[in-house]
């Protein structure tokens, strides 16, 4: 009995100290190689990557059991993203043909988990002559990360994981002289884990600054396959006693995961980890030289050449091309010096030719250096931001950085939509995009910024089928196509360039506010800074070159003017120069082969290109930035020609009367929003939160809120903000009210039952209530009954009634529901009559939420929080020792607008949020014949008719 109890104590420790890698980093348009992933600690790896998003990769030497377990990941994530791919460790031609093929199929590896091991099988030789446990073990995964360096390197931040063991820390008798003899099973692994901490160490020191960084790891003693070579008593012991105590596989999984998807974790390159935390080193891997003289030894067993190129006795590393013909040139013209066999005009001669020659090659390659490092440097955005449930539009997003731009948002897993002029080009990017990234979410729609027609006809499109819009990227342009009008009588650049973005952005305002936070970003030029622009020549053409600078230099502008008329909105805007890059802007320009080629040598990719675009777009805390100009991810100062104090407004008064915008089609939010209590508090700080957003307001509350309105207002510039009088302690009031609204209103998105009041004792209403049931709850309920046709018709839309945690403190039954004299008799203090209606306000929302969901109507309550508000402060007993401890009224308001406006809500109904989560409610709740008799009790008291009960 003892043992047993022992025994039940050691698995019930194993399992509490198991820590679980719990990062919700979304690996969306990532690619990951697992190795050994077929089954164990392999497979839950790959699992989890699986259920992150990414494009997985098993690399196993088992065929049939790798395609195995690729259908059953499929089968658990729904993610068809998986391949199998063969790799045998035990063999270095395997390695390279592997590692081969990847590098020329895979466009990107963000994470290399090096995991197949194996153990117990003797004496055993590999086809290349070495031990198999140590080539397995390390060779071959030293040999796989060599080759693979590149591609991680350009896909960064990146990170190479190395499961190793603690079995590293009992070995100790590790000799590089003696790595490769076999001395025992033991030995032969326990070396072969010290091998995989000493690489990882090495190889961090080497990949600094890379943006690739590396860890080994002690998975923990686990349940796997790695012990099914040995034999005897030991097979016995380890695959079935011991596996008594042993992690199970997907435990033993989790410090993998924590390595690969952790973030934060860079800082601790080359460090090693245990149960999700670092460690300290094991003292058998603490020793640097070691590392190093690994790694050499590692080199040479692997046969691994450095890239290099040899020239003429010279070794110098693997540049371009066209620095390697230089170099050549230089080494050429020192050979011909030394030739024999040249003819010599004069040994005077010689040299100076040789001199003059060789100061040649030098200018032409300080030029070249000089030229590439300020055109080509290229700053690569990092963000790890997912788009999931994101929509991004890109304009011209057919070729070159729209292309690339769109391409990387897919990979995020946003809905994309390319906003182009050429169907068949832009669904032949939409074929390629949907194949690399596996993301059907994105969309063709037509537009032609050479016509407003087609600019409106897009953003109608647009607001009528889009229920929201995170990004908008202005992307298209167009340069060197001269002279030429728009069907709008228009110069043509200008109009492409800078018109159609300004129209389309505007139009499109009222959906970016709804999404908020969200951002518009205009790509401008370099060429803006050159620009010699004047008002009076905004529609002039004033040369080819000039006319393209002076759309670059309102692009600018623009986006500065934008930013300040968007304060406040959550919405960002910003403009950025992406660099001298290889696309087909220079269509219409004229055929010049020295301008071709210097293009090729100097220009960006547009992948590279496409950078500060996608940079803008997803990094995050750059929101204090709005308005401001980036060239390479980095901000730089305005120039000279957009920093002219004045210019930007002016600029945009004329351009509205250029694209004749009417005030009438920039589209608001489209919430309208009724809200009963604004003077003050969450009231009213949830109101000035969504009239930033450009809702429209109606204020509610029997006191005068003509002053809250005005200061709402003035902090956001929206004038669409109403207030109305109703008195919650008459329901005759509040049926006057409903009616006045539904009269007046033709939609209603959200209603917000914010009011509320404490402490009245046994106070009654006109109505012979009890005022703080009837104003916390009575009046609430009739209202929401009154407006539901309203809010049916405005479908889909949303109810929150503000209720409190106090809720679970309650003391209601149905006999002190309305009869303060029972409330109290029942020794109930004026906080549990509060608590009381606060229960209401629960059972009431989880009513509404059945009797309105065949209406789309969700209708959810909240607790705001302990909050520092005007009903907190009128009662200084309780204030003073509570006062402390709570939070501001704008904090408080945080729980309104996310259930007013969050998409992530979606179809949730009668649900009751704390801090923005869902979170247990009553225990009372689920007695549903208790709710059904406090729904029928308030019916009667609010006097409800059988018409204030249908819903027309």
């Amino acid at each position: 009995m003892p043992l047993i109890v022992v025994i039940g104590c050691v698995k019930i420790y194993i399992k509490l100290t198991t820590r679980w890698a719990r990062s919700p980093t979304c690996l969306l348009g990532r690619t990951v190689i697992v190795t050994g992933s077929n089954t164990g600690i392999g497979f839950y790896t790959a699992l989890d990557f699986a259920k992150r998003g990414a494009r997985v990769i098993l690399a196993c030497r088992d065929q049939p059991k790798a395609e195995e377990a690729r259908l059953k990941i499929i089968q658990k994530t729904k993610n068809a993203n998986i391949l199998v791919k063969h790799l045998d460790l035990a063999s270095f031609q395997s390695v390279r043909d592997f590692a081969q093929h990847i590098n020329s199929t895979e466009e990107r590896l963000d994470i290399l988990v090096n995991n197949a091991g194996v153990l117990g099988v003797g004496n055993a030789q590999t086809k290349d002559g070495h031990d198999l446990v140590i080539q397995v073990n390390h060779f071959s995964v030293f040999l796989l990360t060599h080759l693979l360096l590149d591609l991680l390197k350009k896909s960064g931040p990146s990170r190479v994981v190395n499961v190793s063991s603690r079995m590293a820390q009992l070995f100790f008798q590790f000799d590089l002289n003696k790595i490769d003899r076999y001395s025992s099973d033991y030995d032969m692994y326990c070396q072969s884990k010290v091998c995989n901490i000493l690489f990882t160490r090495a190889l961090a020191q080497r990949l600094e600054g890379t943006g690739v960084t590396t860890y080994s790891l002690h998975p923990g003693t686990i349940q796997t396959e790695i012990f099914r070579h040995t034999e005897g008593i030991v097979k016995v012991l380890l695959c079935h006693l011991l596996n008594f105590f042993f992690k199970d596989a997907e435990e033993g999984a989790q410090t993998t995961i924590y390595c690969a998807v952790e973030q934060g974790i860079e800082e601790y390159n080359g460090e090693h980890f245990e149960e999700c935390a670092r460690v300290a080193p094991y003292w058998t891997s603490k020793d640097p030289q070691m590392a190093q003289e690994l790694w050499k030894m590692s080199e040479k067993i692997c046969c691994v050449i450095r890239h290099q190129i040899l020239l003429n006795g010279h070794v110098f590393p693997d540049w371009s091309k066209s620095t390697k013909t230089l170099i050549v040139v230089v080494l050429w013209v020192q050979q011909s010096r030394n030739n024999t066999d040249c003819v010599v005009i004069s040994s005077v001669a010689s040299t100076m030719m040789y001199n003059v020659l060789l100061a040649f090659c030098g200018v032409i390659l300080t030029v070249y250096f000089s030229l590439t490092y300020y055109l080509k440097r290229t700053i690569w955005c990092r963000s790890q931001t997912c788009l999931v449930g994101k929509t991004a539009i890109v304009t011209g997003a057919n070729t070159g950085i729209g292309y690339e731009t769109a391409l990387d948002f897919a990979k995020r897993g946003a809905r994309v939509i390319l906003a182009c002029r050429d169907e068949q080009k832009a669904q032949d990017a939409r074929n390629k995009i949907i194949e690399e990234t596996g993301n059907q979410k994105v969309v063709v729609k037509l537009v032609n910024f050479a016509s407003f027609d087609s600019v409106r006809a897009f953003a109608k499109d647009v607001n009528a089928s889009e229920e929201r819009l995170d990004i908008l990227v202005n992307n298209a342009g167009a340069g060197g196509i001269g002279d030429k009008k728009s069907k709008d009588g228009l110069v043509l650049l200008m109009q492409v360039n800078y018109f159609a973005s300004f129209l389309l952005t505007n139009l499109l305002i009222g959906l970016l506010k709804r999404s908020a936070p969200s951002r518009v970003v205009n790509v401008s030029s370099l060429a803006a800074r050159f620009a010699n622009f004047h008002l009076d020549d905004l529609n002039k053409f004033t040369g080819i070159h000039n006319c393209y600078a002076n759309s670059k230099v309102c692009n600018i502008l623009f986006t500065k003017e934008l930013a300040k008329k968007l304060e406040g909105t959550n919405v960002t805007t910003y403009s950025l120069h992406p660099g001298a890059v290889q696309t087909d802007i220079f269509r219409h320009m004229e055929k010049n082969t020295l301008f071709d080629l210097f293009k090729d040598i100097f220009f960006k990719t547009s992948e590279e290109g496409a950078q500060t675009n996608i940079y803008l777009s997803v990094a995050k805390g750059i929101e204090a930035m709005n308005g401001e100009h980036f060239d390479n991810c980095t901000k730089v100062e305005t120039y000279k020609s957009a920093d002219v104090p004045g210019l930007a407004h002016k600029l945009w008064e004329k351009t509205e009367k250029f694209v004749e915008l009417k005030p009438e089609e920039v589209v608001p939010s489209n919430f309208y929003f009724v809200f009963n209590g604004g003077v003050a508090g969450i009231g009213y700080q949830t109101a000035l939160i969504l009239a930033a957003r450009d809702a429209k307001i109606i204020m509610a509350d029997k006191q005068d809120l003509t002053n809250s309105r005005d200061k709402i207002v003035e902090a956001t510039n929206n004038c669409n903000v109403v207030t109305k009088h109703v008195d919650f302690t008459s329901l005759t009031c509040v049926r006057c009210f409903a009616k006045e609204i539904k009269e007046e209103e033709e939609r209603l998105d959200v209603l917000i039952n914010n009011v509320g009041v404490f402490c009245l004792g046994k106070e009654r209403t006109v109505d012979g209530l009890q005022a703080t049931m009837q104003v916390n709850h009575f009046a609430p309920f009739l209202l929401t009954h009154l407006l539901s046709d309203l809010l049916a018709k405005s479908a889909p839309s949303r109810v929150i009634f503000v209720s409190s945690i106090g809720a679970f403190f309650h003391r209601l039954t149905l006999a002190n529901i309305n009869n303060p004299d029972v409330s109290f008799a029942d020794g109930l203090s004026s906080l549990l009559v509060y608590y009381n209606s606060k229960l209401c306000n629960i059972i009431t929302a989880n009513g509404f939420a059945k009797k309105l969901k065949q209406y789309r109507v969700t209708c959810n309550s909240l607790h705001p929080g302990m909050t520092a508000t005007t009903f907190l402060w009128k009662n200084p007993l309780l204030a003073r020792p509570v006062g402390f401890f709570v939070q501001g009224a704008e904090m408080g308001a945080q729980s309104s607008v996310f259930l007013s406006t969050a998409r992530e809500i979606g179809d949730a109904s009668g649900k009751f949020f704390v801090d923005m989560r869902e979170h247990q409610q009553p225990r009372i709740v689920t007695d549903s014949q208790f709710c059904e008799a406090v729904w029928t009790a308030s019916e009667y008291f609010v006097g409800l008719t059988d018409e204030e009960r249908s819903i027309k």
